[in-house]
């Protein structure tokens, strides 16, 4: 004896007569919803962290080349002092050195 093979009129009856698919018919969507707003929920902050990591690092490297300058600035500033202060327009390191 062969078994009638199982169509969607079969699947549709036994929705209407079943409680418990029912339920699973209208849960699972829910379920789905729920996922997919929370990983887009996810998303967004990680994007969010992310932009916020970047800035920091943005102004940390701001920071470190303004500092990187400035010193520069400042020794340039002393080899100018330097070079005019002396009369002879050399700069020596003699007097720089300390004694040994």
């Amino acid at each position: 004896m062969l078994a009638k093979p199982f169509t969607w009129r079969d699947a549709a009856s036994l929705a209407q007569r079943s409680s418990g698919i029912r339920i699973a018919v209208i849960m699972l969507p829910i379920f789905w919803l729920i996922y997919l707003l929370g990983i887009s929920l996810e998303q967004r902050r990680a994007v969010q962290q992310g932009e916020l990591h970047v800035s920091n690092v943005v102004r940390i490297f701001q920071e470190n080349s303004e500092r990187i300058f400035l010193s520069v600035d400042g020794t340039m500033l002393l080899l100018r002092r330097l070079y005019e202060s002396n009369p002879g327009n050399s700069i020596s390191n003699t007097g720089w050195k300390e004694p040994r």
